[in-house]
């Protein structure tokens, strides 16, 4: 490849060098996801056993991160899971030290409820 950290920079030396990073970009962006269908096609095709977990979708799984209230992301599972249950009881236990109240709900609520038989899913 030919040095270019003497030549003067013009427009159109920046045009063809972004028209050149762009295609050889695109080259091996393609050969790159060419090699790794060819080397997933080989593996699959290795093994049965591949084949079913690929399938069956038993696999590594992925982890994802998550944005947590103190303005990080993070990918450890068991933190996530803190933080949704946190933020899950603030809801769920909103009331937990009250005393129902039946008639106050129905109150507000009945007109929002229709009246049905229950359904028996067994004998």
């Amino acid at each position: 490849m030919r040095d270019l950290s003497a030549a003067t920079l013009t427009q159109t030396n920046a045009v063809k060098a972004k028209e050149l990073l762009t295609t050889e970009y695109r080259r091996v962006s393609r050969q790159t996801s060419q090699a790794m269908i060819s080397a997933w096609k080989r593996r699959l095709q290795s093994s049965t056993r591949a084949s079913y977990q690929w399938v069956s979708g038993s696999g590594p799984t992925v982890k994802g991160a998550m944005l947590i209230p103190n303005g990080s992301f993070t990918a450890d599972r068991q933190e996530q899971f803190d933080v949704v249950l946190k933020i899950w009881l603030f809801f769920f236990h909103k009331f937990k030290d009250q005393k129902e109240d039946v008639e106050g709900f129905m109150g507000m609520f009945r007109t929002h409820i229709s009246e049905g038989r229950l359904c028996s899913y067994g004998p």
